[in-house]
C-alpha cells in the first residue's frame, strides 16, 4: 500500500515536470 502511494507520487511528479519543462519549451520556441 505505501510502496504502491509512493510510485503513485513519483509518477505525478515526474509528469509535473516533463510538463513544466514542455511549457518552458513552447516559450522557447515562441520568443
Amino acid at each position: 500500500m505505501i510502496s504502491s502511494q509512493s510510485t503513485i507520487q513519483v509518477s505525478i511528479t515526474d509528469s509535473s515536470n516533463q510538463i513544466m519543462f514542455n511549457m518552458e519549451n513552447i516559450q522557447v520556441v515562441h520568443n
